[in-house]
């Protein structure tokens, strides 16, 4: 089967609805490949963020319990968040997070994937991350508003965990899966 080419789409007018240090909501007027006008097609700007499966000597991976709103639950994650302009890169900005939100520090950051987090109207990439000698070494140095456990969960575990529906956050479940790949590879 052939692979035919997509048309871009084109934005014939942007505006602005709301914006904060969080969010960039945008309204555009657009023209489909096809032709066809959608008005308004919302978008949502936001900084690209990492994330890390950090796992220390004893196979166990950091891992932070935290409150979502949004779904009003629970959440077993990886630890993340958002890169700062001040980041030098995107590992630096995981290094960074994982230190405040956990007190971990870890061994050599290897690059796993860059997904992006919503396409069809969010702008932002996740970069993932893996890492081995995780430690700790200071206690976590939470921001407002961050409710978080920090646990340690065998590598083994939160790998069924994301395998059988323990892990809700879908992002979080390929970042969890990828990065143990890259763990694990010879």
């Amino acid at each position: 089967m052939a692979r035919l080419p997509l048309t871009p789409w084109t934005v014939l007018e942007s505006r602005q609805v709301f914006k904060d240090r969080w969010i960039d909501l945008r309204a555009d007027r657009i023209r489909t490949g096809d032709g066809a006008i959608i008005d308004p097609y919302y978008l949502i700007h936001r900084h690209d963020w990492s994330c890390i499966l950090a796992v220390d000597d004893e196979d166990r991976a950091v891992c932070v319990r935290v409150w979502r709103h949004g779904i009003h639950a629970e959440s077993m994650e990886i630890p993340a968040g958002a890169i700062d302009a001040s980041d030098p890169s995107p590992a630096e900005a995981v290094r960074r997070e994982l230190l405040e939100e956990t007190g971990y520090s870890c061994g050599e950051v290897i690059p796993v994937a860059k997904l992006a987090t919503n396409p069809a109207n969010h702008n932002n990439y996740v970069h993932v991350f893996a890492a081995r000698g995780a430690r700790r070494v200071a206690a976590p140095q939470l921001e407002l508003g961050e409710t978080l456990v920090t646990e340690l969960v065998p590598l083994a575990q939160l790998v069924r965990m994301a395998r059988t529906g323990g892990i809700t956050h879908a992002i979080q479940l390929a970042a969890i899966l990828l990065a143990n790949d890259a763990l694990v590879k010879p």
